[in-house]
């Protein structure tokens, strides 16, 4: 019987569903409950705190450090009120910024793709388009191999080969 196990839950053939957790967002957060969060929070520096308790994941966490100009390695818990209402001014400013779709290069490579303009990626080039869908289906091909059918036959010969070998 297939089961899975995270840290708030467990899913198991036969049982209830449970929902997970419900997350932060941080579209709603207001400046007490975000102080509230970081008095309490056990991430040992305000990356880690934006990226996950505040559900940003590390490169909206990253980009929120730069605007707010904090240390991303300062410690959430003593941070002082000034540093949160920075950081729910900038969130706010950053939830609000233009659509910008872009597929993000570095030295011709493509590394990123991202649905506004970000400054920390000011210094790379990047591709515009006029729809997120788009510049991910973009990102998507120029960065995932694609298979032939003479690569899968090449595999088939190759696991019919080692079967032998092993046989031997």
């Amino acid at each position: 019987q297939e089961k899975q196990h995270w840290s708030s839950r467990e899913l198991k053939v036969g049982e209830t569903y449970k929902l997970p957790p419900v997350a932060t967002d941080p579209t709603t957060l207001d400046e007490k409950t975000l102080v509230e969060m970081l008095k309490n929070t056990n991430k040992t520096d305000l990356v880690r705190f934006l990226a996950l308790d505040l559900s940003l994941g590390g490169i909206y966490a990253e980009e929120l450090c730069l605007l707010s100009k904090l240390d991303k390695k300062s410690k959430p818990k003593t941070l002082p009120l000034s540093a949160a209402k920075t950081i729910l001014k900038h969130l706010k400013q950053l939830v609000l910024l233009p659509s910008s779709p872009s597929v993000i290069y570095e030295n011709d490579k493509p590394i990123n793709v991202v649905p506004i303009k970000l400054t920390s990626h000011k210094e790379f080039t990047s591709k515009q388009f006029d729809f997120f869908s788009n510049a991910l289906d973009f990102f998507t091909d120029l960065t995932t191999t694609k298979r032939t059918a003479q690569d899968a036959h090449h595999d088939r010969i190759a696991a019919i080969i080692k079967s032998q070998e092993n046989t031997i």
